[in-house]
């Protein structure tokens, strides 16, 4: 038996049934290691791509899919996870000895210009790897949490988890200002319209028109938008992914851009999500990454609405200039503060 360790540009030269078949094995295996979603990266954020994939003999034991990204506001560019979303190794046999080639393999890709590698994961699965990772010249941190939120247990449970205001609010929302839009190309750009405007305001990076387009067609009734409308114009929603392998509800992006105006259809929007959950069986309701500071706003209303916070893992590893440009940018943040 011999092992072929390979890198990958373009996630269709393996196949959709393929990789399905693969990921499906492996216990690390998540949406955002899916075949449509690495897709929907590829050819909608038009991400580079290289994912590193290790065989034995005929047949795929291995695999650490990557993108190239910008790093921050400089000419550098990284290897990264799935972003958005989250990545990390996929393995079945051997694992030890794979994951140790796939690092292998991604090294090799830091150069004077893709000045490091970063592996972003919130897999409990993937701790128990640590110590490879530290060998292979990574060093791990947490500086966000995902936010999640329980749907095993009755109503009233739920509620109590809450903060006292919250409750109130999401006991008497009205879930019938709440609609599923349907994918049509004008619904779709109104969600992209209102995450855009969200990203804004939280100075984030914005996405790709396209790969909102290609999430909605890669992933058809499993992706739902949940919208309020107010005189035909929609105010806010949220794209909605559904993980049935992992009894999951994932919300993904959305919001409400003029939440002045209209913070209260806030909770008619999380309260159709956990009324969706509930009435479909999912065991769990993702609200996503949230810096680890306790006086982040958003961390806070996360955190008012009863979720768990379950720590969001970093690997890293770079070259020379990789650790000059993270000093001097942690020294600015310093002296801003």
């Amino acid at each position: 038996m011999t092992y072929k360790t390979i890198t990958i540009n373009n996630i269709e030269e393996i196949g959709r049934s393929t990789w399905t078949n693969f990921t499906q094995s492996t216990p690390e295996s998540i949406i955002y290691s899916s075949y449509e979603w690495l897709y929907s990266l590829q050819n909608g954020e038009k991400m580079p791509a290289r994912h590193h994939i290790v065989y034995k003999d005929k047949n795929i034991v291995g695999a650490l899919p990557c993108f190239i990204s910008q790093f921050g506001n400089t000419p550098f560019r990284r290897l990264d996870s799935s972003r958005p979303g989250f990545g990390g190794p996929l393995l079945l046999n051997d694992r030890k000895n794979t994951l140790e080639k796939l690092l292998k393999q991604a090294s090799k890709y830091i150069s004077n210009t893709v000045i490091g590698h970063r592996v972003i994961s919130n897999n409990l699965n993937h701790l128990k790897f640590n110590k490879i990772f530290f060998h292979s010249g990574y060093r791990l941190r947490v500086d966000n949490i995902n936010v999640v939120i329980s749907l095993e247990e009755s109503w009233n449970e739920i509620y109590s988890r809450m903060k006292k205001s919250r409750r109130y609010e999401i006991k008497r929302a009205n879930t019938e200002e709440v609609i599923e839009l349907e994918h049509t190309t004008k619904n779709i750009d109104q969600l992209i319209e209102i995450n855009n405007q969200v990203l804004k305001k939280h100075k984030a990076r914005l996405l790709k028109d396209t790969f909102y387009h290609a999430l909605m067609d890669q992933f058809g009734e499993k992706a739902k938008i949940f919208a309020v409308k107010k005189d035909e114009t929609v105010i806010g929603g949220y794209l909605l992914l559904e993980d049935q392998p992992k009894n999951t509800l994932r919300a993904l992006l959305g919001g409400i851009p003029d939440i002045e105006k209209y913070s209260h259809h806030t909770a008619d929007l999380f309260a159709k999500m956990f009324q969706y959950g509930k009435e479909n069986e999912y065991k769990f309701l993702e609200l996503g990454g949230v810096p680890t500071d306790i006086e982040d706003g958003l961390y806070r209303f996360k955190e008012s609405l009863g979720g768990t916070d379950y720590p969001i893992y970093c690997w890293e590893k770079g070259n020379l200039i990789h650790s000059t440009l993270k000093t001097a940018l942690k020294y600015l943040r310093m002296t801003r503060k």
